[in-house]
Protein backbone atom coordinates (compact mmCIF):
# COMPACT_ATOMS: atom_id res chain seq x y z
CA UNK A 1 0.00 0.00 0.00
CA UNK A 2 2.83 2.43 0.80
CA UNK A 3 4.40 1.91 -2.66
CA UNK A 4 1.06 2.65 -4.32
CA UNK A 5 0.71 5.83 -2.26
CA UNK A 6 4.27 6.90 -3.12
CA UNK A 7 3.64 6.36 -6.82
CA UNK A 8 0.38 8.31 -6.61
CA UNK A 9 2.10 11.24 -4.88
CA UNK A 10 4.88 11.32 -7.46
CA UNK A 11 2.43 11.26 -10.36
CA UNK A 12 0.31 13.91 -8.70
CA UNK A 13 3.34 16.18 -8.25
CA UNK A 14 3.83 16.18 -12.02
CA UNK A 15 0.34 17.53 -12.70
CA UNK A 16 -0.58 21.23 -13.03
CA UNK A 17 -1.44 22.92 -9.76
CA UNK A 18 -5.12 23.32 -10.62
CA UNK A 19 -5.46 19.60 -11.33
CA UNK A 20 -3.68 18.72 -8.07
CA UNK A 21 -6.06 20.97 -6.15
CA UNK A 22 -9.06 19.34 -7.81
CA UNK A 23 -7.81 15.86 -6.95
CA UNK A 24 -7.25 16.90 -3.34
CA UNK A 25 -10.77 18.31 -3.11
CA UNK A 26 -12.26 15.10 -4.54
CA UNK A 27 -10.25 13.02 -2.08
CA UNK A 28 -11.41 15.10 0.88
CA UNK A 29 -15.07 14.98 -0.15
CA UNK A 30 -15.34 11.37 -1.30
CA UNK A 31 -12.67 9.29 0.41
CA UNK A 32 -11.02 10.96 3.42
CA UNK A 33 -13.84 10.50 5.91
CA UNK A 34 -14.41 6.85 4.97
CA UNK A 35 -10.67 6.18 5.21
CA UNK A 36 -10.52 7.69 8.69
CA UNK A 37 -13.58 5.76 9.82
CA UNK A 38 -12.09 2.53 8.51
CA UNK A 39 -8.73 3.21 10.19
CA UNK A 40 -9.88 4.57 13.54
CA UNK A 41 -13.41 3.21 13.99
CA UNK A 42 -16.82 4.73 14.51
CA UNK A 43 -15.65 7.11 17.27
CA UNK A 44 -14.13 9.42 14.68
CA UNK A 45 -16.35 12.28 13.58
CA UNK A 46 -14.78 14.84 11.28
CA UNK A 47 -17.49 17.32 12.26
CA UNK A 48 -17.51 16.80 16.03
CA UNK A 49 -16.00 20.22 16.78
CA UNK A 50 -18.96 21.88 15.05
CA UNK A 51 -20.98 20.89 18.12
CA UNK A 52 -18.55 22.37 20.67
CA UNK A 53 -20.96 25.02 21.97
CA UNK A 54 -23.37 22.33 23.16
CA UNK A 55 -20.80 19.84 24.44
CA UNK A 56 -20.54 19.09 28.15
CA UNK A 57 -17.19 18.69 29.89
CA UNK A 58 -17.68 14.92 29.91
CA UNK A 59 -18.24 14.94 26.15
CA UNK A 60 -15.06 16.97 25.68
CA UNK A 61 -13.13 14.47 27.80
CA UNK A 62 -14.47 11.52 25.80
CA UNK A 63 -13.57 13.23 22.52
CA UNK A 64 -10.00 13.93 23.64
CA UNK A 65 -9.62 10.46 25.10
CA UNK A 66 -10.52 8.92 21.76
CA UNK A 67 -8.22 11.31 19.89
CA UNK A 68 -5.26 10.44 22.12
CA UNK A 69 -5.68 6.76 21.35
CA UNK A 70 -4.47 7.55 17.82
CA UNK A 71 -2.11 10.50 18.30
CA UNK A 72 1.59 10.41 19.19
CA UNK A 73 2.64 14.06 19.09
CA UNK A 74 2.05 16.57 21.89
CA UNK A 75 3.73 19.47 20.05
CA UNK A 76 6.95 19.42 22.10
CA UNK A 77 10.12 18.99 20.07
CA UNK A 78 13.62 18.59 21.52
CA UNK A 79 14.47 22.18 20.57
CA UNK A 80 11.39 23.39 22.47
CA UNK A 81 12.44 21.46 25.57
CA UNK A 82 15.93 23.00 25.48
CA UNK A 83 14.54 26.52 25.13
CA UNK A 84 12.11 25.93 28.00
CA UNK A 85 14.81 24.52 30.26
CA UNK A 86 17.03 27.51 29.56
CA UNK A 87 14.20 29.91 30.34
CA UNK A 88 13.19 28.15 33.57
CA UNK A 89 16.76 28.16 34.91
CA UNK A 90 16.29 27.55 38.64
CA UNK A 91 14.82 24.22 39.77
CA UNK A 92 11.46 24.22 41.51
CA UNK A 93 7.87 23.00 41.35
CA UNK A 94 6.34 23.10 37.85
CA UNK A 95 2.74 22.82 36.69
CA UNK A 96 2.31 21.94 33.01
CA UNK A 97 -1.20 22.56 31.70
CA UNK A 98 -2.05 20.55 28.61
CA UNK A 99 0.59 17.94 29.34
CA UNK A 100 -0.60 15.53 26.64
CA UNK A 101 1.43 12.32 26.66
CA UNK A 102 4.00 13.88 28.97
CA UNK A 103 7.00 14.66 26.75
CA UNK A 104 7.93 17.96 28.40
CA UNK A 105 6.84 17.03 31.93
CA UNK A 106 9.05 13.94 31.84
CA UNK A 107 12.00 15.91 30.49
CA UNK A 108 11.63 18.48 33.27
CA UNK A 109 11.44 15.72 35.89
CA UNK A 110 14.64 14.23 34.48
CA UNK A 111 16.31 17.62 34.95
CA UNK A 112 15.38 17.76 38.62
CA UNK A 113 12.11 19.70 38.63
CA UNK A 114 9.15 18.56 40.74
CA UNK A 115 6.43 18.32 38.10
CA UNK A 116 2.65 18.13 38.01
CA UNK A 117 1.04 17.55 34.62
CA UNK A 118 -2.61 18.41 33.95
CA UNK A 119 -4.61 17.34 30.92
CA UNK A 120 -8.28 16.96 30.08
CA UNK A 121 -7.71 13.49 28.65
CA UNK A 122 -7.44 10.46 30.92
CA UNK A 123 -6.11 8.49 27.94
CA UNK A 124 -3.27 10.96 27.39
CA UNK A 125 -2.39 10.85 31.08
CA UNK A 126 -2.43 7.05 31.10
CA UNK A 127 0.12 7.06 28.28
CA UNK A 128 2.12 9.79 30.03
CA UNK A 129 2.26 7.74 33.24
CA UNK A 130 3.50 4.69 31.31
CA UNK A 131 6.21 6.80 29.66
CA UNK A 132 7.28 8.23 33.03
CA UNK A 133 7.60 4.73 34.48
CA UNK A 134 9.74 3.66 31.54
CA UNK A 135 12.01 6.67 32.09
CA UNK A 136 12.18 6.10 35.84
CA UNK A 137 10.85 9.51 36.88
CA UNK A 138 7.97 10.63 39.09
CA UNK A 139 5.36 13.08 37.80
CA UNK A 140 2.06 13.89 39.51
CA UNK A 141 -0.55 13.46 36.75
CA UNK A 142 -3.92 15.18 37.23
CA UNK A 143 -7.03 15.16 35.06
CA UNK A 144 -8.76 18.52 34.70
CA UNK A 145 -9.61 21.59 32.67
CA UNK A 146 -7.23 24.53 32.40
CA UNK A 147 -9.97 27.05 33.19
CA UNK A 148 -10.67 25.45 36.62
CA UNK A 149 -7.39 24.14 38.02
CA UNK A 150 -7.75 22.12 41.25
CA UNK A 151 -4.90 23.83 43.13
CA UNK A 152 -4.58 26.46 45.84
CA UNK A 153 -3.22 29.92 45.04
CA UNK A 154 0.52 30.02 44.27
CA UNK A 155 0.94 26.26 44.67
CA UNK A 156 3.74 26.14 42.09
CA UNK A 157 6.90 28.08 41.38
CA UNK A 158 6.34 27.84 37.62
CA UNK A 159 3.30 27.30 35.39
CA UNK A 160 3.78 26.35 31.77
CA UNK A 161 1.69 25.53 28.71
CA UNK A 162 2.77 24.92 25.13
CA UNK A 163 0.42 25.20 22.13
CA UNK A 164 -2.69 25.01 24.32
CA UNK A 165 -4.13 28.50 24.68
CA UNK A 166 -5.07 28.74 20.99
CA UNK A 167 -7.39 25.74 21.47
CA UNK A 168 -9.33 26.66 24.61
CA UNK A 169 -12.02 28.76 22.89
CA UNK A 170 -12.99 32.42 22.80
CA UNK A 171 -11.01 35.40 24.06
CA UNK A 172 -12.97 35.13 27.31
CA UNK A 173 -11.98 31.47 27.65
CA UNK A 174 -8.36 32.37 26.95
CA UNK A 175 -8.50 35.07 29.64
CA UNK A 176 -9.75 32.47 32.14
CA UNK A 177 -6.96 30.12 31.08
CA UNK A 178 -4.31 32.77 31.81
CA UNK A 179 -5.99 33.86 35.05
CA UNK A 180 -5.97 30.31 36.41
CA UNK A 181 -2.27 29.84 35.64
CA UNK A 182 -1.45 33.18 37.28
CA UNK A 183 -3.52 32.25 40.32
CA UNK A 184 -1.89 28.85 40.74
CA UNK A 185 1.73 29.75 39.91
CA UNK A 186 4.29 32.38 40.88
CA UNK A 187 5.80 32.58 37.39
CA UNK A 188 4.02 31.71 34.15
CA UNK A 189 5.27 30.68 30.70
CA UNK A 190 2.67 30.43 27.92
CA UNK A 191 3.82 29.50 24.40
CA UNK A 192 1.69 29.61 21.25
CA UNK A 193 2.25 29.90 17.49
CA UNK A 194 2.42 33.55 16.44
CA UNK A 195 -0.72 34.54 14.54
CA UNK A 196 1.41 36.92 12.46
CA UNK A 197 3.42 34.07 10.95
CA UNK A 198 2.11 33.69 7.37
CA UNK A 199 1.53 29.92 7.53
CA UNK A 200 -0.73 28.44 10.18
CA UNK A 201 1.01 25.33 11.64
CA UNK A 202 -2.30 23.52 12.19
CA UNK A 203 -3.71 23.75 8.66
CA UNK A 204 -0.46 24.58 6.78
CA UNK A 205 -2.48 27.12 4.77
CA UNK A 206 -0.86 30.51 4.09
CA UNK A 207 -2.62 33.72 5.15
CA UNK A 208 -6.05 32.13 5.75
CA UNK A 209 -5.80 32.61 9.52
CA UNK A 210 -5.44 36.36 8.93
CA UNK A 211 -8.93 36.59 7.45
CA UNK A 212 -12.07 37.52 9.42
CA UNK A 213 -13.85 34.51 10.89
CA UNK A 214 -16.78 34.81 8.45
CA UNK A 215 -14.32 34.29 5.57
CA UNK A 216 -11.79 32.03 7.31
CA UNK A 217 -14.13 29.29 8.45
CA UNK A 218 -15.77 28.66 5.04
CA UNK A 219 -12.31 28.42 3.45
CA UNK A 220 -11.18 25.94 6.10
CA UNK A 221 -14.26 23.81 5.49
CA UNK A 222 -13.73 23.94 1.73
CA UNK A 223 -10.06 22.89 1.99
CA UNK A 224 -10.59 19.80 4.13
CA UNK A 225 -9.85 21.58 7.43
CA UNK A 226 -13.39 21.49 8.79
CA UNK A 227 -12.21 20.39 12.25
CA UNK A 228 -10.34 23.71 12.63
CA UNK A 229 -13.32 25.81 11.50
CA UNK A 230 -14.54 26.83 14.95
CA UNK A 231 -13.31 29.27 17.56
CA UNK A 232 -13.03 26.50 20.12
CA UNK A 233 -10.81 24.41 17.88
CA UNK A 234 -8.44 27.18 16.82
CA UNK A 235 -8.15 30.80 17.96
CA UNK A 236 -4.60 32.01 17.17
CA UNK A 237 -3.07 34.95 19.03
CA UNK A 238 -0.57 37.66 18.22
CA UNK A 239 1.97 38.88 20.77
CA UNK A 240 -0.16 41.95 21.52
CA UNK A 241 -3.26 39.81 22.06
CA UNK A 242 -1.36 37.41 24.30
CA UNK A 243 -0.03 40.28 26.43
CA UNK A 244 -3.56 41.68 26.72
CA UNK A 245 -4.61 38.48 28.52
CA UNK A 246 -2.50 39.46 31.55
CA UNK A 247 -3.28 42.10 34.17
CA UNK A 248 -1.05 45.21 34.16
CA UNK A 249 0.83 44.12 37.31
CA UNK A 250 1.85 40.73 35.84
CA UNK A 251 5.13 42.13 34.41
CA UNK A 252 4.85 40.32 31.06
CA UNK A 253 7.62 40.01 28.53
CA UNK A 254 7.53 38.25 25.18
CA UNK A 255 10.24 35.87 23.97
CA UNK A 256 10.19 35.03 20.26
CA UNK A 257 11.37 31.98 18.35
CA UNK A 258 12.29 32.99 14.80
CA UNK A 259 12.92 31.32 11.46
CA UNK A 260 14.76 33.46 8.89
CA UNK A 261 14.02 36.47 11.05
CA UNK A 262 10.26 35.83 11.14
CA UNK A 263 8.62 35.02 14.49
CA UNK A 264 7.07 31.55 14.55
CA UNK A 265 6.35 31.02 18.26
CA UNK A 266 5.75 33.54 21.03
CA UNK A 267 6.16 32.86 24.74
CA UNK A 268 4.70 35.18 27.36
CA UNK A 269 6.68 35.13 30.61
CA UNK A 270 5.01 36.73 33.59
CA UNK A 271 6.00 37.36 37.16
CA UNK A 272 9.73 38.02 36.95
CA UNK A 273 10.39 41.46 35.45
CA UNK A 274 8.76 44.73 34.36
CA UNK A 275 6.83 44.53 31.08
CA UNK A 276 9.00 44.59 27.98
CA UNK A 277 8.23 43.71 24.39
CA UNK A 278 10.87 42.30 22.10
Amino acid sequence: MSSVRTTYIRLKSMLPEGVRDALSAINQRLFARRTLLRKYGSWFDVDWRKNFQNMSQQEWKRAYDEAWKHRNNDCVEETDAELILKALAEKGTVLEVGAGIGTLAIRLAQEGFTVTGVDVSAEALRRAAEAARREGVIVDWREGFAETLPFADKSFDIGYSNAVIEHVGSLADQHRFVSELLRSCRRVFISTPDAHFPIDPHTLLPFVHWLPRRLRHPILRATGNRHWASESALHPLSAAQLISMFPPDAHVRIVRQRVLGITTVITAIAGDSPTTRE
